[in-house]
């Protein structure tokens, strides 16, 4: 069997495989798509502003940054006073 058509039979394989498959029933809607298709946010639905949860809170007073971990932890979890080294990195 020479390549041409070894090449020839693979892509016919290939279409045949792709005709069997099925889009996914909850696929998204394309941009070109009409726009009063588009589907809402989660946070939309539940009525909550999306980026209030992604926000970050301010270090705390009772609170440091590990300098080896990087983890926010209360200090009684400081290896010892005055380093920012937690307990779990110390160890």
């Amino acid at each position: 069997m020479s390549a041409a058509l070894r090449e020839e039979a693979a892509t016919e394989e290939v279409v045949a495989l792709a005709g069997m498959l099925t889009p996914l029933p909850h696929t998204f809607a394309r941009a070109d798509d009409d726009e009063d298709d588009e589907l809402p946010l989660v946070a939309d639905e539940r009525g909550r502003d999306a980026d209030a949860a992604s926000r970050p809170l301010p270090l705390q007073r009772d609170e440091f940054t590990c300098g080896r971990c990087f983890l926010v932890v209360h200090v009684s979890r400081r290896a010892r006073p005055g380093e920012d080294c937690c307990t779990d990195c110390a160890s």
